[in-house]
């Protein structure tokens, strides 16, 4: 059994009670509520995933840089100035154009290689004397130290550009403008 109130106007039909005589007025409503916080989750979660799709595309590029660098002095250690009398693989003696064509020929889907890296590559002789490493400079300029027995060290950075949505990209030194700068060196002793 249902009870009836006494005065209608003390109960709407949803159930709250209101003062005899008043109804319910628009600024209470909690109508579009749902809207407005649908569309704050959804911001935060969007920000969110795009974030962790940069960083994801972050941790790939690093990987890249990482093995293009242990690459080029794993071809570059193989291709000294001896090279010629083991093998007939061409260019030998490489240079450091050569090894930074290598370098950024390796295909990897997603880097654009030819404009956001930078490979430099440096030779180091032994000082016996010293029992030290000499540095001969970069092979571009000076000295160049590629006999058996020496050292190739390839050095390969990636500007990797940083877009996460409503996020200020700061601009970091030695980088171009809205990118992170990702950095690996490999060393070899020169075998051929």
């Amino acid at each position: 059994m249902f009870l009836k109130p006494r005065n209608r106007n003390s109960m709407q039909a949803s159930g709250r009670a209101t003062a005899p005589g008043l109804k319910q007025s628009g600024i209470a409503s909690e109508e579009g509520a749902a809207l407005v916080e649908f569309a704050i989750a959804c911001a935060i979660f969007f920000a969110l995933l795009f974030g962790v799709f940069e960083l994801s595309l972050g941790f790939y590029t690093f990987h890249y840089v990482s093995n293009a660098a242990r690459q080029g002095s794993r071809w570059a250690m193989v291709r000294g100035s001896a090279c010629a009398i083991y093998t007939n693989t061409t260019p030998c003696p490489a240079q450091e154009s050569d090894i930074a064509n290598y370098v950024k020929g390796l295909a990897y889907p997603g880097i654009d290689s030819v404009n956001n890296m930078t490979v430099k590559v440096y030779t180091y002789s032994y000082d016996i004397s010293n029992s030290t490493w000499t540095s001969c400079g970069e092979m571009s300029g000076g000295t160049i130290c590629n006999a058996p027995g020496d050292q190739v060290q390839v050095q390969v950075t990636y500007a990797f550009p940083l877009s996460i949505p409503f996020w200020a990209t700061p601009t970091f030194t030695n980088c171009k403008a809205g990118s992170v700068c990702i950095n690996s060196t490999s060393t070899q002793v020169i075998s051929q």
